[in-house]
């Protein structure tokens, strides 16, 4: 009697393991390198917008034609719709964690 409590006192702290796969490391999760490309990446797709807007802006206002508001009008909308969705991800994401 006294060799099962204290076998079984010696398992009650240790980390589960076997069947329960969610405690287990799965190999997807991201390591710093992996994060940083990411963001990196991440950083280069956001400026490559702000510049494409401005790009955009400046030939609107240098010539105020329909079409070059048109397209103005066009990338800010991208913008901010990809904005929305970075948001989302970042709130579902926290969410998750």
């Amino acid at each position: 009697m006294f060799m099962i409590l204290i076998s079984h006192l010696s398992t009650v702290d240790a980390s589960p393991t076997g069947f329960l796969w969610y405690n287990d490391e799965h190999g997807h999760e991201l390591n710093n390198s992996s994060s940083k490309l990411m963001s990196w990446t991440h950083d280069h797709r956001i400026e490559e917008l702000k510049e494409q807007f401005n790009r955009a802006q400046r030939i609107a206002l240098d010539n105020p034609i329909a079409n070059e508001k048109w397209t103005s009008l066009q990338t800010d909308a991208n913008r901010i719709d990809k904005r929305a969705r970075l948001i989302e991800q970042h709130l579902i994401a926290k969410e998750k964690s």
